[in-house]
């Protein structure tokens, strides 16, 4: 099984009402569910591990192969309508998304006969035209419930690798979490680990965002896990945190095919003399003092975790001296990209200010003011990004 089928439970590839298959630079079958083999009047036994050259002949003159070569080359997504004439003279019409990973190829498939062959039959038949619309718009409904109750279940399990809300506020009684994906689940996640008197905490920000950006967080997540098992120092910590990306993505070896990686901002709290331990890949941290009407910003490394990083990247490690009272933020870069109607964005000197403006106030009060400007700030206007900021007042 590839790396790319291992990062989430195959269980979800399965429950899906699509094809999904991961093609690899040969054009062998690296992974394929039940759905898309049935698409292809086929088994996933005969499939997995053949050539799809090989199995199909004379695919190459599809204009399918001919989307997927392009892909291959250039590793660009694209999607399009595609038109099936079965040697048996039977007819299917699919919806096909085809996006590049590190293995090869992602195509997923929607098959949409059914929709064609309703639409064939509206023409011919006028006088049932309102009532036929009707219930094709049900069944459209009903598969659009379907692909969001996937989503749903994947969003579940990406939500039980965050912090249980419970044990983090034990630890920061006066804190908060803004999460706000941009889609059902996200690229951003925060993370908690507790070692002694010291707590970990960070803040991430992965390559995309919805699908995509939830994949790249499921590996951020498990790839941080293991460098906190093996390292203690934040800097260290980041430094095996981008190692063990890039071996994911195999871009250890050479292969840049995806720039996947992530940001973030890690810190190590100790509870007992209250120090503050920080690395940052492009995620800097923020501590307002008590009485303070400045922010104080701690800047991050400029390197991302992967992607063009290099394997022996080292991160900065900064230790500072906290106090009774003193709040600092970590984030993703979501909140301050997020942009108005008119196209403006908050920006980074506004979100100081906004901190600044709310720092007095217990944390979940800030929040509070936060999002309600956030949400003012975008009314009327899609969200871009996912968003994170978390707040902690010692």
């Amino acid at each position: 099984m590839t790396t790319f089928s291992k990062s989430l439970d195959s269980q979800i590839f399965e429950s899906l009402m699509e094809g999904f298959q991961v093609i690899g630079f040969d054009w062998t079958y690296l992974y394929i569910n039940e759905v898309a083999a049935r698409h292809g009047k086929s088994t996933r036994e005969e499939l997995t591990g053949q050539d799809m050259r090989e199995m199909y002949p004379g695919i190459e003159t599809t204009e399918l192969f001919r989307q997927m070569k392009y892909c291959m080359e250039t590793r660009t997504a694209t999607r399009f309508e595609n038109h099936f004439q079965h040697n048996d003279g039977t007819q299917e019409w699919f919806h096909i998304c085809i996006s590049p990973v590190s293995e090869g190829l992602f195509v997923l498939s929607l098959d949409i006969t059914e929709t064609k062959l309703a639409a064939q039959k509206l023409q011919k038949a006028n006088d049932s035209l309102e009532e036929t619309v009707k219930i094709r718009t049900s069944e459209l409904v009903e598969k659009n419930k379907e692909i969001t109750d996937n989503l749903q279940y994947a969003k579940r399990i990406q939500d039980v690798m965050l912090p249980n809300k419970n044990e983090f506020f034990q630890r920061f009684p006066d804190a908060f979490i803004l999460y706000k994906p941009k889609d059902i689940v996200s690229g951003d996640f925060y993370y908690m680990h507790t070692y002694q008197d010291t707590t970990y905490l960070a803040a991430a920000d992965c390559t995309g965002h919805g699908v995509s950006g939830a994949l790249m967080s499921m590996i951020g997540h498990e790839k941080l896990c293991d460098s906190l098992i093996r390292q203690k120092n934040t800097g260290t910590i980041l430094s095996t945190l981008n190692q063990g990306i890039r071996r994911s993505l195999r871009q250890s070896e050479g292969n840049y095919s995806t720039l996947d990686g992530m940001d973030i901002a890690l810190c190590a709290i100790n509870h007992h003399n209250k120090t503050l331990q920080y690395s940052g890949a492009k995620r800097p941290l923020w501590i307002i003092r008590k009485d303070s009407q400045e922010v104080e910003m701690i800047k991050a490394t400029r390197q991302s975790i992967g992607g063009l990083t290099a394997g022996d990247q080292c991160f900065e490690t900064h230790t500072i001296q906290l106090n009774p009272g003193d709040c600092f933020y970590i984030f993703s870069d979501g909140y301050a990209d997020a942009l108005s109607k008119c196209g403006k964005r908050i920006k980074a000197q506004l979100f100081r200010k906004l901190l600044l403006k709310v720092s007095k106030r217990n944390m979940r009060e800030q929040k509070k003011l936060l999002d309600r400007f956030v949400q003012r700030w975008i009314s009327g206007f899609e969200q871009l990004d996912d968003m994170l900021v978390i707040g902690v007042r010692v």
